[in-house]
């Protein structure tokens, strides 16, 4: 992901999730996608939410760093807190995050076809706060 100055078009900023290091899944064939962004605030508070395989990050918007504050060091780990387990091979985002009163909400997605013993995994994490 990078930001742009509009007027411009110079690279403010660069940020890669790294989602390749993961390598190829079930739930994503046809290669490394992201859905979007969300932006929540304003001037210095202002951040920029991107939610990657099983991470969603919290960014600086003016400078693209993690902010320490949110979840570990700016990641929130979306593969954790299901009651049932997570099959990582078939876990993926299927939308941009967004911000509704100071949280960020996602949605995920996992295998179709669970054994009936496990059930779908479940609601995930809960960020209260975040944004």
């Amino acid at each position: 992901m990078v930001a742009l100055d509009a007027e411009t078009g110079r690279e403010l900023w660069a940020f890669d999730p790294r989602a390749y290091e993961t390598g190829m899944t079930g739930a994503s064939p046809g290669g490394y996608k992201h859905r979007g962004v969300a932006v929540h605030g304003e001037g210095d508070d202002m951040r920029v939410f991107i939610n990657s395989r099983a991470s969603l990050y919290a960014l600086d918007a003016k400078t693209g760093a993690l902010i320490p504050e949110f979840g570990a060091a700016g990641r929130v780990a979306l593969d954790e807190g299901f009651p049932n387990e997570v099959n990582h091979d078939s876990f993926d985002q299927t939308s941009p995050p967004v911000v509704f009163e100071a949280r960020v909400i996602g949605g995920s997605r996992g295998a179709a076809r669970h054994p009936p013993r496990l059930g779908s995994p479940g609601a995930g994490p809960r960020v209260d706060g975040a944004a």
